[in-house]
């Protein structure tokens, strides 16, 4: 019996998705779990896994082109079962985006020829394919011509305007929907970390912003009242712990998120970040790794920044921003002293969480890593 590949959901406001790459083509056999499509969301690119073994039917989605949550992709069929007759994409009900309304996608030959590694560079550099010779077989055009296409623009302006990628037009579109929709507020703490800055140095491979996620998920375990997402007027209140670290890589930043962190000993949350960080910079990130989180955690401090406040992701009502850890004269017991001191700015959706409520959670996060016990 067929099975539908569908578009995948991968959090609340996802309403579409970018078909970067088809990995298997029509006829291939596949198992359950074989990588058959890569996509791209506004956090990341996902690999998209056949669903059940057979062989992968005709492919009813192009390369590059974006379609809406829910679009079946292809259909894996059983051996010598025929083509499912509709072929129209079923769009999720809560997607704002148009399905296509073609029984099929226009066959192939009648596409400009573009490798799809062409593509996303054309879309990275705003080069037109319309204006570009291909010099690859069959007049495909391949990276080397997008990249002469761009030199020869960047010749006659040093002036040019880059179109959006899909990508950077989702994060956009959510960025500004979170400023319009959830009144922002920020609660700054000063935190003595010189316990925690020991801490790190004695556990391997753990760094001071896993330690900053472990204080923030017992947390929120402890305050639960901010473990909360505001949605459809109503407040979602979420049983588990997942917290999003904000990764920078080649594509921009990307927020893969720890599941139940609250449970993890450091050790084992310290290999997941690295994990995900990796595969956020290489690889790609798997469904799950990405989505609905309690809370973000992002960290400049490396950088010097002492203090921010952040936008909110879309779906969260708490972000975390780590800043520099500074030697700082404090007064202890009436002494001056110097100790490894970090502010943590802590922003908060006004619509969900009170003041009151919120410096519980931010004084419970200080508290946990003035302690600096993460075990």
């Amino acid at each position: 019996m067929s099975a539908p590949i569908r578009l995948p959901r991968m959090g609340q406001n996802m309403t579409e998705a970018t078909l970067v790459s088809w990995e298997r083509t029509t006829g291939d056999l596949v198992a359950a779990g074989d990588v058959v499509a890569t996509i791209e969301t506004d956090k990341t690119e996902v690999e998209i896994e056949a669903p059940s073994a057979g062989v992968l039917g005709v492919l009813r989605a192009h390369e590059g082109d974006l379609y809406p949550v829910g679009t079946v992709l292809a259909y894996v069929l059983a051996d010598g079962e025929p083509e499912p007759a509709d072929a129209t994409p079923e769009p999720a009900a809560a997607s704002t985006s148009a399905a296509p309304t073609l029984a099929a996608p226009p066959a192939q030959a009648d596409r400009r020829p573009v490798s799809p590694r062409a593509r996303r560079m054309a879309d990275d550099l705003g080069v037109d394919l319309n204006c570009v010779s291909g010099t690859g077989p069959d007049g495909l055009v391949t990276e080397e011509d997008v990249q002469a296409a761009a030199a020869a623009t960047a010749s006659m302006s040093s002036d040019r305007a880059r179109p959006l990628t899909a990508r950077e037009k989702t994060v956009r579109r959510n960025l500004t929907a979170s400023w319009a929709q959830a009144p922002h507020f920020t609660q700054m703490v000063d935190a003595d970390v010189t316990a925690a800055s020991a801490r790190r140095h004695a556990l391997d491979g753990v760094t001071f912003n896993d330690l900053v996620v472990r204080a923030l998920a017992r947390a929120l375990r402890a305050v639960p009242q901010c473990n909360v997402r505001f949605t459809d007027d109503s407040v979602l209140e979420l049983d588990d712990v997942d917290i999003a670290i904000a990764v920078d890589t080649p594509a921009g930043l990307i927020l893969p998120v720890v599941r139940r962190a609250d449970l993890l000993d450091i050790d084992t949350l310290a290999g997941l970040t690295r994990q995900l960080a990796a595969r956020a910079r290489t690889t790609g990130l798997a469904i799950g790794d990405v989505g609905a989180a309690s809370a973000t955690v992002s960290n400049l401090g490396a950088y010097g920044i002492r203090a921010g406040t952040a936008v909110l992701p879309v779906e969260q009502a708490v972000l975390v921003f780590v800043g520099a850890i500074e030697e700082r004269a404090v007064v202890r017991d009436g002494a001056i002293v110097v100790r490894s001191m970090c502010t943590l700015s802590v922003t908060y959706d006004h619509r969900v969480v009170d003041g009151v409520t919120a410096a519980r959670l931010t004084t419970t996060i200080a508290t946990l890593l003035e302690q600096g016990d993460q075990s």
